[in-house]
């Protein structure tokens, strides 16, 4: 159990802080998160049964997602917020264009916007921008075709986008 918690320490937990940060947006209460997040993995670490595979990396991530949210509840009185995006892909054959959008709607805007997309898009570009997962291990996670992730992913980037335009339309100094 103990070289199994420090095999799971060592591949995650940069990837747990990053999740934490981007969603408590400050490094403190990200730690504590993390900290979190490995006191409920240790309760369960007899359930993982590899800590290689996506399944685990999925449970790993959420469980930091769901402790970040506990700790901004507990702390900050804020429940919904999610990770900036790192990067997205072309949409369209125009990535200037989409990236102009995004630099001038900025990341609260953004969240809002994904969060005003249907789950089914919202969840998939989470889990894809977000947490860092591959399209296997998304459909893993959801119990989907890989296809149908890569089509939901599509379509909501695409739908994100539109939004992002029209928003940027009605308010040019978001």
């Amino acid at each position: 159990m103990p070289n199994t918690f420090n095999l799971i320490f060592d591949m995650y937990s940069g990837t747990m802080l990053k999740v934490a940060y981007g969603i408590t947006r400050d490094k403190h209460l990200a730690e504590d998160a993390v900290q979190e997040s490995f006191l409920r993995i240790t309760k369960n670490l007899e359930r993982l049964e590899d800590i290689y595979s996506p399944e685990t990396r999925g449970y790993i991530l959420t469980i930091t997602r769901n402790a970040s949210l506990s700790v901004l509840k507990v702390r900050n009185g804020i429940t919904n917020r999610e990770c900036p995006l790192d990067e997205i892909e072309n949409v369209q054959e125009s990535c200037d264009l989409e990236q102009e959008v995004i630099s001038k709607v900025g990341f609260e805007e953004l969240v809002s916007t994904i969060r005003e997309l249907p789950k089914i898009y919202a969840d998939v570009l989470y889990m894809d921008w977000v947490m860092d997962l591959s399209i296997h291990e998304i459909s893993v996670q959801l119990g989907l075709q890989e296809d149908t992730v890569k089509k939901r992913i599509n379509r909501g980037k695409k739908t994100l986008q539109k939004q992002l335009i029209k928003k940027l339309k009605r308010d040019p100094v978001l």
